[in-house]
């Protein structure tokens, strides 16, 4: 019977070592998840005393809720025109057997005329 009893403080003590650091955890975790959440809820105070009127400039920034693109026609002609017109003018130099091939081309539809 002693041996049973000496087993069973032995495993309440185990038990009770166990429960202690597993109560610490779970109040460590907790507390880090109430510290996140708390950060993380954004102040209310802040943002309802913002009162704007137009042509009034906003003390903080407001972040758009979703990403918006817009494509200016005008911006992207202009662009076009000043693209065109930093493109250099390049000509091929005059090719002589070009001048030939026409020439023997004339002449054979003239002596088939």
């Amino acid at each position: 019977m002693s041996e049973k009893t000496g087993n069973n403080q032995i495993a309440n003590a185990r038990l009770k070592r166990f429960w202690f650091s597993a109560r610490l955890w779970i109040i460590f975790v907790v507390g880090l998840v109430g510290v996140v959440l708390a950060l993380s809820i954004p102040s209310t105070s802040q943002q309802s005393g913002i009162v704007l009127e137009v042509d009034d400039v906003s003390s903080q920034d407001y972040p758009a809720p979703s990403r918006l693109s817009y494509t200016s026609e005008v911006l992207t002609q202009e662009a076009k025109e000043e693209a065109a017109a930093a493109v250099q003018n390049i000509y091929d130099p005059p090719n002589g057997g070009i001048a030939r091939q026409q020439v023997e081309g004339l002449r054979l539809v003239l002596e088939y005329v």
